[in-house]
């Protein structure tokens, strides 16, 4: 590559980094992985805020460590490749002349960089070193570089804004005094229009989420896997924003949308999850063959996203807001899955299963003073832990007092989303 190029490059990188580094803080605690060998890896959904804190690492580590910091997603650097990577560490040196510090790398969307594998790698094996990368491709990042590397990293899943995050942001802007519960309903009320992507939720505009979902899918599906594809793709997409939260049929959806058979319906929703487009979440059985051949339900990297995607508006507030409870389970670093009990008509919104941990089982609901709706709730909670042995038994609804209640036998809590959230 030009070296002239890369030198602008690099400086103008760095100068912009501490410029915008005072962005909304994230709440992951990758901080602790610099004491350890390992590589540490962030994966997530494009727009999430992976190259904001990026910067902000950068620039809160530059008093320890020698930052080199590159973000792949610039234009100029379309032309980089691995074999440049020692240029790059040239034209560092000068630019910090003398610089004796620790290295950190902060490779921003590294799987733009052709041959980036073996030089990364080839890094790590200085364990002076301390490398962070970031890719919006969760098959490139966890199961490609995981081969090179044969387990020599820590891998980090950043999504887009979280509730508590839009929280804390929200109580440092300068406003008169407000009670935190006050505070909390304010925060939700935004979130529930906007949702967590950080352009969307600080510059007030939705209108950027159906151009993201178009971005996702040209750029990291239909690029990876062929532009032939565009169509049915594109439709595909359409069909699983409307049925999130919700169960999807791959044969009826092939049906409807002329693809061949289901198993390429499956193939191309795997396309998706793959760059954190969506999660599929199966049925909960003691048999792992059971649970792999069970339906899937559908929830969504940030529920605006496919709010804002489809002229559905059916059932939107309580879609977001069990969007909202899978995703901080999924935060909180629970394997989920929903329930459906073979001996009644009972059904139950998540199993959540985190190693060391008892199983959980949550139910969600905007609100329960209807009667039938709260009766339908609690009989699905005491009947999984009547078939399945569940203790910890959860309802979480959008403003709900705390308590806890006896039902069949079983005690029951009540939460607020806006209280268990944070």
């Amino acid at each position: 590559m030009e070296r002239n190029l890369l030198h602008h490059v690099l400086s103008a990188q760095w100068g912009e980094a501490r410029y915008l580094s005072n962005a909304v803080s994230r709440t992951m605690e990758i901080q602790g992985d610099l004491s350890k060998q390992e590589v540490s890896i962030i994966t997530g959904v494009r727009r999430c805020g992976k190259s904001s804190y990026l910067r902000q690492l950068a620039v809160s580590l530059s008093g320890n460590f020698a930052p080199i910091l590159v973000e792949f997603d610039d234009p100029n650097l379309e032309g980089f490749r691995g074999q440049d990577f020692s240029q790059l560490i040239s034209i560092w040196e000068e630019l910090n002349p003398g610089d004796n510090r620790a290295r950190i790398f902060l490779l921003d969307e590294i799987q733009n960089v052709e041959g980036w594998e073996k030089w990364v790698t080839q890094l790590a094996k200085d364990r002076s070193n301390k490398i962070i990368v970031t890719g919006s491709n969760s098959k490139m990042l966890s199961s490609e570089l995981g081969t090179l590397l044969t387990g020599r990293h820590i891998t980090h899943e950043m999504t887009p804004f979280s509730f508590s995050e839009v929280c804390n942001a929200f109580r440092r802007e300068p406003r008169l005094h407000q009670s935190e519960e006050n505070v909390a309903e304010q925060v939700y009320k935004l979130y529930s229009k906007f949702g967590g992507f950080p352009r969307a939720y600080v510059e007030k505009d939705t209108s950027v989420l159906p151009r993201y979902l178009a971005d996702f899918l040209e750029r990291d599906v239909i690029a990876r896997h062929g532009a032939r594809l565009s169509r049915p793709l594109k439709e595909l997409i359409r069909v699983c924003c409307s049925s999130n939260t919700r169960l999807v049929n791959r044969s009826k959806i092939a049906k409807e949308l002329g693809i061949k058979d289901d198993a390429t319906v499956k193939r191309y929703m795997n396309w998706f999850a793959e760059c954190y487009v969506f999660f599929e979440v199966k049925q909960f059985f003691a048999s792992v063959r059971k649970q792999m051949r069970s339906q899937s339900k559908l929830y969504f990297i940030d529920p605006a996203l496919a709010q804002q995607s489809t002229f559905s508006v059916m059932g939107t507030e309580g879609a977001f807001l069990e969007n909202s409870v899978y995703l901080e389970l999924r935060r909180r670093g629970y394997e989920i899955f929903y329930w459906k009990s073979e001996k009644s008509d009972s059904e139950v919104d998540f199993v959540a299963r985190k190693a060391g941990n008892d199983l959980q089982a949550v139910q969600v609901s905007l609100t329960v003073v209807d009667e039938k709706t709260l009766d339908r709730e609690l009989r699905g909670l005491s009947n999984i832990s009547r078939e399945l042995g569940i203790k910890d038994l959860l309802l979480i609804t959008l403003a709900d007092k705390e308590r806890s209640i006896k039902f069949n036998g079983c005690d029951i809590r009540f939460v607020s989303f806006l209280n268990w959230a944070q």
